[in-house]
C-alpha cells in the first residue's frame, strides 16, 4: 500500500484484511521496527458535496481517541493519504475466533476461559468508564497478542452513552420498583403473606445500578 506522505514513516509488509470501507495492512514503523496495523479508510462524498469518513469509521476513531486501556486496541496515529484516511493501530496477530478455530473443536482450559473473560471485562470496564458502549462483542473482535493479551477491537458500532437517556432510564426503573413494592405491600396486607417474594423485585432494581 502506498501511504503517500507517510511512506518514510511506515514500511508496508502485507495486506491482512479488506472490508466495506477499505483495507488493512501490516506495516513496520521505520524508526523503531515496531509492527503496526494500517487501516486505510476511503472517504465518501457527503450530502453537502464534501468528503468525509463513513459513520462506522468515524465512530471507531472517536472511541479509540477517548480510550486508554491495556485491553483495548490502541490508536497510535492518523494521517491523510489521497482520498483516504489511514488509522495506525496496534498490531495484534490473531483474534479469539482464530484461536478457537485452531483448537479443531477441543475446548479451552478453565484457566484460559477465565483469563480471556477477565481481560475482556477489563476492556469493557474501560469503555463504560468513559461512556462508550461497544455493542459488537464477539470472538473476532477480541484481538489476541503473541503473548496472550486480549484487546477489544472494531468500534464501528460503538455509541457514546447519553446522560439524559441514562437518567430517564434510572427514573423509570426506580418508579417501577416503587410500584412493585407498593403492590406487594398491598397484597401482603390483604392476605397476610410475607414480603420475601414480592419485595425481591424492588431489591433487584435497586441493586442493578444500570
Amino acid at each position: 500500500m502506498d501511504v503517500g506522505d507517510a511512506s518514510e514513516a511506515y514500511e508496508s509488509l502485507r495486506q491482512v484484511g479488506e472490508g466495506t470501507f477499505g483495507v488493512v495492512h501490516v506495516a513496520r514503523r521505520v524508526c523503531s521496527g515496531e509492527l503496526v496495523a494500517l487501516k486505510k479508510v476511503r472517504l465518501r462524498r457527503l450530502e453537502d458535496g464534501k468528503e468525509g469518513l463513513p459513520n462506522a469509521a468515524f465512530r471507531e476513531m472517536k472511541a479509540l481517541q477517548e480510550l486508554r486501556s491495556d485491553h483495548v486496541v490502541g490508536l497510535l496515529d492518523t494521517f491523510p493519504q489521497g482520498t483516504s484516511l489511514v488509522l495506525v493501530l496496534e498490531y495484534m496477530p490473531t483474534d479469539l475466533s482464530k484461536v478457537l478455530d485452531s483448537l479443531r473443536g477441543a475446548p479451552l482450559s478453565e484457566a484460559e476461559v477465565k483469563g480471556y473473560a477477565r481481560q475482556m471485562l477489563a476492556g469493557l470496564a474501560a469503555c463504560h468508564a468513559v461512556g462508550i458502549m461497544h455493542r459488537d462483542i464477539k470472538p473476532s473482535n477480541l484481538l489476541v497478542s503473541a503473548d496472550g493479551v486480549v484487546k477489544i477491537g472494531d468500534f464501528g458500532l460503538a455509541r457514546a452513552r447519553q446522560p439524559e437517556a441514562e437518567a430517564r432510564c434510572r427514573a423509570e426503573l426506580a418508579a417501577a420498583a416503587e410500584e412493585e413494592a407498593a403492590a406487594a405491600a398491598a397484597a401482603a396486607a390483604s392476605d397476610g403473606q410475607g414480603m420475601d417474594t414480592g419485595g425481591g423485585g424492588g431489591g433487584f432494581f435497586g441493586a442493578g445500578g444500570m
